[in-house]
């Protein structure tokens, strides 16, 4: 369930960025800010869930902490796609 709920939450976060490129008033830079934010809670929630896996289900903990450091890594590396091609925040060599 846990990897079925990344892959949801990767395209949700894909269709909100569209979404906010197309139809808001918003400045860019603010819906990438709070994917960015969701992002990095992630890789901190998943590494946390990684480290605590000796305490009582070593497996199940390590698995759910990779799959969520992996769905971190996903969702910047979304952001810096959408950075570079539809905002154009910033230039293809430094989104490289």
């Amino acid at each position: 369930m846990a990897k079925i709920g990344v892959v949801v939450l990767f395209f949700g976060v894909s269709f909100l960025l569209k979404y906010a490129f197309d139809r808001t008033t918003f400045p860019p830079a603010a819906p990438l800010f709070a994917s960015i934010f969701a992002a990095i809670a992630m890789f901190f929630a998943g590494g946390w869930f990684f480290k605590k896996a000796g305490d009582v289900d070593t497996k199940n903990r390590r698995l759910y902490g990779l799959i969520l450091m992996g769905g971190a890594s996903g969702l910047m590396y979304l952001n810096v796609f959408f950075a570079m091609k539809q905002f154009g925040l910033i230039s293809p060599t430094a989104a490289f």
